[in-house]
């Protein structure tokens, strides 16, 4: 299920929260640019489903994700999904962190299927994966290309916060089959025309 988490992370994080925005003020153009901080397995633990090594580039006004994703079993429907978020005062202050929002789906499966973005991440893996649930296999993630402009009203983007996620996947047993930490923040940039 790792792999199921990993991608849905990546997905969710890359579908509704890598954006850029550019507005111009007073003769100065401004970015809020979106960096990833972190992504990673949860605990260090061999999950089901597990992911990396990862990367996010930025092209453009795009994204581009490649990684590998890896399912040590045939993975069952219903998956459920469980996406923890956390904001955070600044990087340096871990103690700053507090409870924002979290996102929960009885069945990842079905939600994913109908998302417009699945069927491409879909057709960057590497052997081919044609639906949700993921099959036991070892996949490539080949540049995966998001808009990072999507979606960027999910979330406050003033003020220099860390945005921590962890997203749990578990299967019919309510066993944790997979689990992602990430992080990013939004920076603001400043240009004169």
């Amino acid at each position: 299920m790792s792999v199921l988490f990993l991608s849905t992370t990546v997905l969710l994080y890359l579908y509704f929260c890598l954006s850029v925005v550019s507005s111009a003020k007073n003769q100065v153009r401004t970015k809020v640019m979106v960096f990833e901080d972190e992504v990673t397995n949860c605990d260090d633990k061999d999950y089901v489903l597990s992911i990396g090594p990862f990367s996010v580039s930025r092209v453009g006004l795009y994204m581009l994700i490649n990684g590998k994703v890896a399912a040590r079993r045939d993975l069952l429907n219903p998956i459920s999904f469980k996406f923890r978020i956390e904001k955070c005062g600044d990087k340096g202050n871990p103690n700053s962190c507090e409870y924002y929002t979290t996102w929960k789906w009885d069945d990842a499966c079905t939600t994913l299927n109908v998302l417009p973005f699945t069927k491409s991440f879909y057709n960057s893996h590497v052997p081919k994966l044609n639906a949700c649930p993921y099959k036991k296999s070892v996949y490539e993630i080949r540049n995966y290309t998001v808009r990072s402009d999507t979606m960027l009203n999910l979330f406050p983007t003033g003020g220099n916060s860390l945005w921590k996620f962890r997203v749990t996947f578990k299967d019919k047993t309510e066993e944790i089959i997979s689990c992602v930490k990430c992080s990013f923040r939004f920076a603001t940039i400043r240009k004169k025309l």
